[in-house]
């Protein structure tokens, strides 16, 4: 018992009060935000702090389970490509490999349009998806689907996205060349990763063998799911709450010590923080012990916390109180009436349906206790009517019904010809599907340019390059490409600018509409009556481009290999298929990989392959013909004694065209091949891309 006088809180002068004051306020508030990251990064079942089983599962990376919820034990290859695919690639973790560890592709996908992140990313996941399923499967199905490079997953799980590339026209997909372009590219004798080998099947079968599961007692018992917290992090993490926080708290103990309370309380809570925080850190550590005492520290770990928190509160409550007289403490009171009102209005505005959302997204309807109202379109948009309507060669322009068709078809000459009018009847369709669409949905598919097929379009031809996966247009890319091209700042009709959804969604809107009420529940149904509503503005309607005559211009394969060598994928724009006879091509992409001396040999040979191809385009129609039966065209004198690929000359002067031509086009342009929809196989098939084309 003190029998002297000390100097307490009450004694300091007022500025030094207030310091103080805003001080433990300061702390406090910052722990509150402490509390607020701690349930966004632990918090998994959506509870406002982590429960005991989420703090187990974080320190020892164990669940409680019982038999029949054990995790499905996994092979080897499946483990490692389901890791994190932002981490660094190890041998424990392989999954970087499908994304911006593959080698340079996905970084130079994302730099040219970094807003296809989304698109490139599920894309990715798909072939993770599908090589974890390809795994799954039987040993015969396994070793069948790697050797013929064709793997049909069950329908219910296949993905939903995946690298068009890898996908076959059935839906099988290309599981060899996955591996062969995520995993083999490294591991492979004389490779950066030669061991494990994975370029060939009796390697890969070595790391499809399933472990034996966890045995689980009757009762229960924890089990593995997951790595616990990372060694270097959990050090780190000691080190800074050693470091800071024992500081702050101490600080604050401090202050405790100089109140006017009884020493027992004084010497209880003051350093009880400090001692519930080495506590706490000296359990995160103890957690990682095998069972079954791991996950009992792990249990101790809420306690100390907790124990952390409500001394913490208790020190800076007490003081602040202690400080001052009844005026002081009238101010405080509120002060903090204020901040838990505040409070109090963010808890159920903001946290209380997160929390729920996070719990339970599952929204259930409420009765109707109101007679409800349907607004119901009285007139299609200006927009759907515009493209209301089938295509009909050299129809009607304008702001009627169907008026905008042929945008999709002979707007664009140099990109059509009769044997697309497929694929662009299913653009057109998918675009009117947009249209009819939720305005929510409809918003939504444009911003991220990914739009679900309707059921009954799933499986019908569209343009390939407008196709996410099978059931998923890019919807924005298709507007972009046939009404943005004409109507945007600088372009023909740059008066309607059609180039984003704000501008879009000013004719999607319904002239009119009418208004349908329906009884309440439990009395007699009104007579039926309808009121006309007044709609949103009329937009003005939208002009339409009329066709020109324009004079003869080059053919469209001509326009599609004049050009310079760029990298790029292969298209159906000017210089689209020039990569053909560079980059497209193994002999030529394995030199550039490898960096080869022999690399500008080949670079000359290529650029007078491409000039010899253009040559004889454009030679006349009679002779054309007659060198692709003979395999044999004349080279023009300036192409004569350069350098060109000796597979393909016939001699000094003559080069092999038809052979040259199925080496660089009918690779792809052929039976089986990725642009099998417009073959070039034979010369009545050529000759539709040797048309003359208007400008």
């Amino acid at each position: 018992m003190e029998t002297t006088s000390r100097f307490t809180l009450r004694q300091l002068p007022l500025p030094a009060k207030l310091v103080v004051s805003t001080f433990l306020l300061a702390i406090g508030l910052g722990y509150t935000a402490a509390m607020v990251q701690l349930h966004m990064q632990d918090s998994k079942s959506g509870k406002p702090l982590p429960t005991v089983e989420d703090v187990i599962l974080k320190y020892t990376g164990k669940r409680w389970c019982t038999k029949d919820d054990v995790p499905r034990p996994i092979c080897r290859i499946e483990q490692v490509i389901t890791g994190d695919p932002t981490g660094d690639l190890l041998g424990k973790n392989m999954a970087p490999a499908f994304f911006a560890k593959d080698g340079g592709e996905y970084e130079k996908l994302l730099k040219a349009d970094p807003e296809w992140k989304p698109q490139l990313d599920a894309q990715r996941q798909g072939e993770q998806t599908a090589i974890a399923l390809w795994a799954q499967a039987d040993a015969k199905t396994r070793e069948n689907a790697y050797k013929t490079d064709r793997f049909l997953p069950p329908a219910e799980k296949a993905p939903n996205s995946i690298t068009p590339t890898y996908r076959h026209p059935d839906g099988a997909i290309k599981v060899k060349s996955i591996l062969d372009e995520r995993c083999a590219r490294c591991h492979y004798p004389g490779g950066s990763k030669s061991e494990p080998r994975l370029d060939n099947f009796d390697e890969i079968v070595k790391l499809l063998t399933v472990p034996a599961g966890t045995v689980v007692p009757e009762s229960g018992g924890y089990v593995s799911i997951q790595k616990p917290m990372d060694i270097k992090v959990l050090t780190q993490t000691t080190h800074t709450h050693l470091l800071s926080f024992a500081m702050l708290f101490s600080l604050t103990g401090l202050v405790f010590a100089f109140t006017s309370y009884p020493t027992i309380v004084r010497c209880v809570v003051g350093p009880i923080v400090v001692i519930a925080l080495v506590a706490d850190i000296s359990l995160w550590w103890l957690a990682r012990l095998n069972e079954p005492y791991g996950p009992y520290f792990a249990m101790c770990i809420i306690g100390t916390g907790g124990l952390a928190g409500l001394g913490l509160a208790a020190q800076i409550t007490l003081s602040l109180f202690n400080m001052y007289a009844w005026k002081g403490k009238m101010a405080l009171l509120g002060l903090f009436a204020v901040a838990g009102g505040l409070g109090g209005w963010v808890a159920v505005t903001v946290v209380k349906p997160g929390l729920d959302a996070k719990q339970d997204p599952v929204v259930t309807e409420e009765p109707q206790t109101k007679p409800k109202q349907e607004i119901v379109p009285f007139a299609p948009s200006p927009l759907e009517k515009v493209l209301t309507g089938t295509y009909r060669e050299k129809g009607p322009w304008g702001t009627g019904t169907g008026g905008m068709i042929r945008a999709f078809f002979d707007k664009d000459e140099l990109d059509y010809i009769p044997s697309l009018k497929p694929q662009r009847e299913g653009e057109h369709a998918a675009v009117f599907a947009w249209i009819k669409a939720e305005p929510a949905v409809r918003e939504k598919a444009y911003h991220t340019d990914r739009f679900t097929l309707p059921a009954e379009l799933v499986g019908k031809p569209i343009t390939p390059q407008w196709l996410s996966d099978p059931s998923t247009v890019k919807v924005k890319s298709i507007l972009n490409e046939r009404c943005a091209v004409c109507h945007g700042l600088g372009k023909e009709k740059e008066e309607i600018p059609l180039e984003n959804y704000e501008q879009i969604a000013k004719y999607l809107a319904a002239p009119d509409a009418v208004k349908k009420v329906d009884a309440a529940p439990g009395q007699p149904t009104p007579e039926p009556k309808t009121v006309v509503l007044p709609g949103p503005p009329k937009p003005a309607p939208i002009p339409m481009v009329e066709p020109k005559d324009v004079a003869t211009g080059p053919s469209m394969l001509e326009q599609l290999v004049t050009g310079p060598q760029k990298k790029g994928s292969l298209n159906a724009k000017p210089g689209g298929m020039v990569g053909a006879f560079f980059d497209k091509e193994d002999e030529y992409k394995d030199a550039v990989k490898s960096k080869s001396p022999d690399l500008p040999k080949l670079t000359a040979e290529r650029e007078n392959e491409q000039a010899a191809m253009l040559a004889w385009i454009q030679s006349a129609p009679d002779a054309r013909q007659k060198a692709y039966e003979t395999d044999a065209f004349p080279l023009p004198a300036s192409l004569i004694g350069k350098p060109l690929t000796p597979a393909f000359k016939a001699d000094d002067k003559t080069v092999k065209v038809k052979s040259l031509f199925v080496a660089r086009c009918v690779f792809c342009h052929g039976e089986g091949g990725e642009k099998a929809d417009a073959p070039l196989e034979k010369y009545d098939e050529i000759l539709e891309f040797l048309k003359p084309t208007k400008k």
